[in-house]
């Protein structure tokens, strides 16, 4: 009998991700197998609208936020214009 079955736990494959978090300079390469999928790692995930990346330096998740504050700073100034 396999760890989940023995837990109760359910996973829904589409959405599940992998993610190792580490403070090595080497990416781990190594997947995880559900049942008959094997899942690989991603050095980036979303969790909860926050991205999250494999050393926590949140580098990726700034980025994107300061990407879509711009966006809506140039719609904001573009109706001030009109």
């Amino acid at each position: 009998m396999s760890k989940a079955k023995k837990a109760i736990i359910s996973f829904n494959i589409s959405k599940t991700e992998l993610i190792y978090f580490h403070s090595k300079r080497t990416i781990i390469e190594e997947g995880l197998k559900l049942g008959d999928l094997e899942i690989s790692p991603k050095p980036l995930v979303r969790w909860l609208e926050v991205f999250l990346d494999s050393k926590f330096t949140f580098k990726q998740y700034i980025e994107i936020k300061i990407s879509k504050a711009k966006a809506v700073f140039y719609l904001i100034k573009r109706l001030g214009n009109i």
